[in-house]
């Protein structure tokens, strides 16, 4: 079941609720820009989509799962750093921001 996200007490809400991402993890991520090369190979190199969906797994009974989606993506950052460190999220901070809503994890390195 999904649940939009689009005012500041549904962002509080769903934070409480994920426990603000504490000892969590990102599981995968998959990302849709829009192109494609159709089957004469003619490309359509517009980024019309950009949904981001990101899998998280926790520590917590009931909530061990669960999938975010990012419509209309303008920016991503990511820096995973070798196997010689750990990837768990420790805090996060979720905001709206003219109109758009930011995240922002905290992690163990």
């Amino acid at each position: 079941m999904w649940y939009e996200i689009s005012s500041v007490k549904e962002v509080n809400d769903f934070m409480e609720k994920i426990n603000f991402f504490h000892d969590s993890c990102i599981k995968e991520l998959k990302y849709s820009s829009g192109a494609y090369v159709n089957d004469k190979y003619e490309m359509y190199p517009v980024n019309d989509r950009r949904i981001l969906n990101v899998v998280f797994q926790c520590q917590r009974e009931g909530n061990g799962m669960f999938e975010m989606e990012f419509q209309g993506l303008r920016y991503l950052k990511l820096l995973p750093l070798d196997e010689m460190y750990t990837c768990e999220i420790l805090d996060a901070t979720m905001f709206i921001q003219n109109g758009l809503i930011a995240v922002d994890c905290q992690k163990r390195i």
